[in-house]
């Protein structure tokens, strides 16, 4: 189970529902906490690899942790996450934009992976976003270009792992049926342990072996390894009677 659907991004607290039983942090206040501890890990790799001064990282770093304590404060007061931190809602698909279903691992429109790799997708294109509205007087418009270009180049391949595990027309014809046989048994759109079978569901299709068809009696028969097995074990007998 993906272990950001269990914890509270903010607080760290076991989730008991769509909110934080600790700071009552809604799901999307905790996905932009999220988004914004991803971008401030991003631009220490970057002051380690000499892309911006210890002095530029620790500015940025400052920036990303006002927002972060406004986020805070929203969740606590029960407000929405401020309107001006732009990150594509985890309450929709990435690929299709289209309403998610509860914390089902896949779009049960177009078939894409909801799992932690496509939240990855979605920071990365948060810290691009970050990186463009960043003041010159932080970074240079120099180092600006260079930094987009190590987040385009990595928002491809990340791309590249998500679109790999996307369900095909017909694994999500399947794994539509799984959510409506787990509803009916009495699972909740809503509940984690969906979001595991869903998940577990993902994988085994379009990734493993595909499900084997089931041959009917006429099938079996008109089988040509099967006609030469009863041939070599007298079939023939068969023939002599009507058959």
């Amino acid at each position: 189970m993906n272990q950001q659907a269990c914890t509270c991004g903010i607080c760290g607290a076991d989730m008991a529902g769509a909110r934080c039983v600790n700071c009552a942090a809604t799901r999307e206040g905790q996905d932009m906490a999220r988004a914004i501890g991803f971008a401030r890990r991003s631009f220490v790799e970057f002051q380690i690899k000499g892309l911006v001064s210890p002095s530029q990282q620790e500015c940025k770093d400052r920036q990303l942790d006002e927002q972060l304590q406004r986020v805070i404060a929203a969740a606590r007061a029960g407000e929405p996450v401020p309107g001006e931190l732009d990150l594509a809602s985890v309450n929709h698909c990435w690929r299709c934009n289209r309403q998610r279903s509860g914390y089902y691992a896949f779009c049960n429109v177009c078939g894409a992976s909801h799992a932690q790799s496509s939240d990855e997708l979605r920071y990365l294109m948060f810290l691009a976003r970050s990186i463009d509205q960043t003041s010159t007087e932080v970074i240079t418009p120099s180092q600006q270009a260079a930094l987009a270009d190590v987040v385009q180049q990595r928002t491809t391949q990340q791309r590249l792992v998500v679109e790999n595990d996307q369900l095909s027309a017909a694994d999500l014809s399947a794994a539509r049926l799984d959510q409506l046989r787990l509803k009916k048994e009495g699972g909740s759109s809503n509940d984690t342990m969906h979001a595991e079978a869903a998940t577990q569901r993902k994988q085994s299709f379009g990734i493993s072996k595909p499900a084997l068809k089931r041959q009917s009696l006429l099938e079996i028969v008109l089988d040509p390894r099967n006609i030469r097995w009863l041939l070599g074990s007298g079939g023939g007998l068969l023939v002599g009677v009507g058959f």
